[in-house]
């Protein structure tokens, strides 16, 4: 896996390789055009509520993106790209989002392809996080990896 930010670390340029789960670091306030671009194995992310803009395609080629864990609070300050999830298969992803927001964020034109949309409050997305990664090293332990990306998917 190999990341790029800015110097300041408040911009995601490129990410490379990226396998299962990544958390995209609360300094982040930009995530970049084409950031994970062809990172196939991607199964699950965070973007925190610091993001306050989202450029073109950045899950370009990211098919087996099931879970969107996106804590951005103020989607009216949101800037954003209409084609960021393009080439995605984002009518597949599950959407968990802050308590309270699931009206906002299903209407948004940039998540409202979503399979589904579920609210978690910060623990409970700390807690599925955490049961996803053991299920996933547990199959991977096993030598099943195949079913290490299944598992992935909460």
């Amino acid at each position: 896996m190999n990341i790029e930010y800015s110097n300041d670390n408040k911009v995601l340029i490129r990410a490379t390789e990226v396998e299962g789960y990544f958390e995209v670091p609360e300094t982040v306030e930009r995530i970049e055009s084409y950031a994970f671009d062809g990172c196939e194995n991607l199964t699950a992310i965070v973007i925190p509520a610091s993001v306050c803009y989202i450029g073109p395609k950045i899950f370009n080629n990211c098919m087996n993106l099931g879970n969107l864990f996106c804590n951005i609070e103020n989607l009216t300050a949101l800037q954003y790209s209409p084609d960021a999830f393009d080439a995605c298969e984002i009518e597949y992803c599950q959407l968990h989002v802050p308590t309270g927001l699931k009206d906002v964020y299903e209407e948004h034109p940039l998540f409202s392809q979503c399979m589904s949309v579920d609210e978690k409050n910060p623990e409970e997305v700390s807690s599925e996080v955490y049961k996803l990664v053991q299920k996933a090293d547990e199959a991977f332990e096993n030598g099943d990896f195949e079913g290490a990306v299944i598992k992935y998917t909460i």
